[in-house]
């Protein structure tokens, strides 16, 4: 057996060749533990012993950070807890501003822009504020000790109060594409995406940069989706691979859907010609299931789309009708013009009439509360409302009512009688709503372009409008507002092509001529056109006579006017047409 010097428990040195001369266990036994592991380890590389250094330092650190955090858990509880903004810049300055970590700035900038709307306070009167004003000067300088999240949110909160710093936004994107954030998780760079999409900084390099990254990230949730969904539509930048996985995200999460997502979805998928089939049947079921609790501004925006991708879908149209006809008529029509915008009632407009569905319930019931804001209307929906109503007019009761009446004229006096009776009936309610619209129009001639003034001029002409008050009021809409839309796209379209333009005035001047009902009428609007863009209308039809038909020579009136009036050749620079 052994000897008992073998069980000596005095440490002795290491010897690797008599090590496996015994057991294991023996062998801890006579070597403490300590110098066995020293003995058997390497010695350190330099690069380790650096490595290890800061890797000590890095935990002293995050040890010193997590202890701050700590004590901003605390002060973030209590800053919770203030009500007023005036309250929040002063529990500010009385907790030394100067030691404060930057990601508690971030939670009192929060607190602040989420406090604006119920105090209902300017934030250019905020900026303003020293107090608010040490207080971003603070955080501007200590960007670079920030998140991903932190200076996410720092620029979100700063666009929302009209502040767009170039630095800032320069320093996040270097960050993003060459920094430390490149190995940033989906909802930091989703964050990222919409303070870009607030503040509307955005550049090529730095779009295809983060929906790249996105569209590599594991799937994320609804609410996500939804949000990057939006930043790319405000955006305007598109990336088929991200799109796709929205649509995928829209199959597997369906059950997640809410009105907000729904009219995003619609809106971007609809802009970027990606809405597929399965796609538009899962949003447009879900706006059926929940019609009734729909906003107006929703299902105009649904209308909308459908119109922008030409696709009917009678179930979705007859639904959405009989929903807004039993909230239309549920109340009083003072009480609707208060709920619905003129944008919704123009959408909804175009809707029914782009895809030929003249439901005369629901078109005079639209017009009816469109009449009731119409001072608060803007230009280009007022010319929306009346290309429409034209429309609604020359397409079914022109046409449809004289086929009816040849057909019943010889069965019954008394239905042709009654026919009569509501043909007259619609005829003036079409002068009246005609001229109060082209009333309305001729305050707002700047907010309408020269294709919409060309579109009203061709469906008015088709309108049969007898009246003459109605017309008197329609010629002096051409021969005032209609020649200063000329002349605004004379002056602002660099590109023009004057001859295209000289055309377009010619054709004008031709409709304008077909409504005049007295010489002095016709010689008003040619000397309109001389003095509000200085050309002889009679001169310039001369030299585009090979253009138009026979029909369109000068009439009697047109001579007289030519022989009593002197207008020069043209005040502009001729151009040589072809």
């Amino acid at each position: 057996m052994f000897s008992k010097s073998v069980f000596r428990l005095k440490p002795r040195v290491f010897n690797p060749q008599s090590f496996w001369r015994f057991p294991v266990a023996f062998q801890l036994q006579r070597y403490p533990i300590a110098s066995f592991a020293r003995a058997i380890r390497k010695p350190k590389t330099k690069s380790e012993k650096v490595l290890s250094k800061v890797a000590e330092r890095k935990s002293l650190d995050d040890q010193l950070q997590k202890y701050e955090f700590e004590i901003d858990a605390i002060k973030i509880k209590q800053l919770q807890n203030l009500g007023t903004i005036k309250g929040v810049l002063r529990f500010y300055n009385e907790n030394n501003p100067s030691t404060l970590h930057p990601i508690f700035k971030v939670h009192v900038l929060g607190k602040i822009v989420r406090g604006l709307p119920k105090e209902r306070i300017n934030p250019n009167a905020l900026i303003k504020n020293e107090a608010f004003q040490n207080l971003y000067t603070s955080m501007k300088a200590s960007i670079d000790k920030m998140d991903a999240k932190g200076l996410s949110s720092f620029i979100l909160y700063s666009s929302i109060l009209g502040i767009n710093d170039q630095e800032t936004l320069e320093y996040a994107k270097d960050k993003i594409t060459v920094g430390n954030f490149r190995m940033i998780n989906p909802q930091d760079l989703s964050h990222f995406l919409l303070a870009f999409a607030k503040s509307g900084y955005m550049t090529e390099y730095l779009a295809n940069n983060m929906l790249r990254k996105l569209s590599d990230q594991q799937p994320f949730n609804m609410f996500i989706a939804n949000r990057n969904l939006w930043a790319c539509n405000t955006l305007n930048i598109y990336h088929e691979g991200l799109f796709d996985k929205f649509e995928q995200i829209l199959e597997h999460k369906r059950d997640f859907l809410s009105e907000d997502i729904v009219m995003n979805y619609m809106l971007t998928l609809t802009k970027f010609d990606h809405l597929s089939q399965d796609s538009k049947s899962i949003l447009t079921r879900h706006a059926i299931e929940n019609v009734d609790t729909y906003k107006f501004s929703s299902l105009a925006s649904i209308c909308d789309c459908l119109v922008k991708i030409n696709h009917e879908d009678g179930v979705v149209f007859d639904i959405i009708k009989m929903s807004l006809i039993k909230r239309f008529t549920a109340v009083d029509i003072s009480q609707l013009a208060s709920e619905v915008t003129s944008i919704d009632l123009a959408q909804f407009m175009t809707a029914f009439t782009h895809f030929e569905r003249y439901d005369a319930e629901i078109l005079t019931i639209l017009e009816q509360v469109f009449v009731q804001i119409l001072d608060q209307a803007g230009g280009k929906e007022t010319a929306a409302m009346l290309i429409n109503h034209s429309q609604w007019n020359q397409k079914v009761l022109k046409y449809d009512y004289r086929g009816i009446k040849k057909t019943i004229r010889k069965k019954a006096n008394k239905k042709h009688f009654m026919l009569s009776r509501t043909e007259k009936v619609f005829k003036k309610y079409n002068h009246e709503l005609t001229e109060k619209f082209i009333e309305n129009l001729a305050t707002k001639a700047d907010e309408i372009n020269l294709n919409a003034l060309i579109q009203i001029q061709s469906n008015l002409l088709s309108n049969n409008i007898r009246k003459n008050s109605t017309k008197r009021s329609i010629l002096d809409f051409f021969s005032h507002s209609g020649l200063k839309i000329f002349k605004a796209q004379l002056e602002s379209d660099a590109d023009l092509d004057i001859q295209e333009f000289r055309r377009l005035l010619c054709r004008y001047y031709a409709g304008v001529r077909k409504i005049c009902f007295k010489k002095e009428q016709l010689q008003t609007c040619v000397e309109m056109i001389y003095q509000t863009l200085g050309y002889n209308i009679f001169t310039l039809r001369a030299e585009l006579s090979p253009i138009f038909k026979a029909h369109d020579k000068q009439t009697k009136w047109e001579e007289e006017i030519q022989q009593e009036i002197e207008i020069p050749k043209s005040i502009v620079e001729d151009v040589e047409l072809e």
